[in-house]
């Protein structure tokens, strides 16, 4: 999941690193500022097999694990 291409990245959201293998696997570190001024929320993103041909994503939003963001929570 690349989130610059969904338009999410912000002041309080921002890329860190990214590392890329041949056309084969994309990886992307993100971190996150919560409003609160809690502590930094880190994300790590995968992409592996032609990273930009996606039809699904696996969101995580803390609690529940969804397969793309609005639909059923699988676990």
């Amino acid at each position: 999941m690349d989130f610059r291409n969904m338009n999410l990245l912000s002041k309080r959201f921002n890329q860190t690193r990214e590392l890329r293998y041949k056309d084969m696997c994309v990886c992307h570190n993100y971190f996150y500022i919560p409003k609160n001024m809690g502590p930094l929320v880190h994300v790590y993103t995968k992409n592996t097999y032609r990273p930009f041909d996606m039809t699904t994503s696996l969101v995580f939003d803390g609690q529940n694990l969804k397969l793309g963001y609005g639909n059923e929570i699988i676990f």
